[in-house]
């Protein structure tokens, strides 16, 4: 995914796939301070051992290297639209490390995720 748009809060990345936009949002706090032009994000299946210590804003403000750290995100499915699914993090919106994410049925189909409640993404910076 490549860096396209900063908003007052979050800065946002994105890439066409099988002509569906696919974007993802993460709010500055959590970016780090060179601002990577590309990410890489990662659709996982989600069970019992997958691992989810997001950081917290006070985390990142004590220790700013920590931004430099992948990001995994459990994600709760919130609706189907015509060519997305729309999930959302878990947990407390203010301390979200991602926001909502659209992601083409097709990547869900590609990894036999489609219709499944929750999942994981790894978001890893380039």
């Amino acid at each position: 995914m490549e860096l396209k748009k900063e908003t007052d809060n979050k800065i946002r990345w994105d890439k066409v796939i099988d002509n569906t936009p696919f974007e993802l949002y993460i709010p500055k706090w959590r970016v780090p301070s060179h601002k990577p032009r590309e990410v890489e994000i990662e659709v996982l299946s989600r069970n019992n051992s997958t691992i989810n210590n997001p950081l917290t804003i006070t985390q990142v403000k004590n220790n700013s290297d920590l931004k430099n750290n992948s990001i995994t995100a459990n994600l709760t499915i919130f609706g189907d639209h015509s060519r997305t699914v729309r999930y959302d993090p878990e947990g407390n919106e203010n301390m979200w490390e991602i926001g909502s994410v659209y992601i083409p049925i097709s990547i869900l189909n590609e990894k036999g995720l489609y219709g499944k409640e929750r999942i994981s993404v790894k978001v890893t910076w380039r």
